[in-house]
């Protein structure tokens, strides 16, 4: 059985939806961390928290052209920031398939 979730990514899906990944960071002792500027037209799906606590994924369904910024801070301090098409953060069939069960069985 489909859970109303799974079916509302398929349904985005068949929009044109892409579902993509972001990793985040933050280490308080360090101050190094990874974080993203996201488009307004994204919509959040779910994390999956590691057991460091300093690191996440999370999943979001997003036009395939849409741009994301990530935005890196170094343990010296130094800043980064980098602009993505949501294509190049798209999961593979498989991520997908990997998705699906994990919402399915959690």
């Amino acid at each position: 059985m489909t859970n109303g979730l799974t079916k509302f990514i398929k349904e985005k899906l068949a929009e044109g939806y892409i579902v993509i990944k972001l990793d985040f960071h933050s280490a308080r002792k360090t101050i190094a961390s990874t974080f993203w500027l996201k488009p307004e037209d994204c919509i959040y799906i779910i994390s999956n928290y590691t057991p460091s606590k300093t690191h996440w994924v999370e999943y979001y369904l997003s036009k395939p052209n849409s741009k994301w910024l990530r935005i890196r801070r170094s343990n010296r301090g130094n800043w980064s920031v980098k602009q993505f098409e949501a294509s190049q953060l798209q999961i593979s069939e498989q991520e997908l398939q990997e998705l699906f069960y994990w919402i399915e069985h959690d």
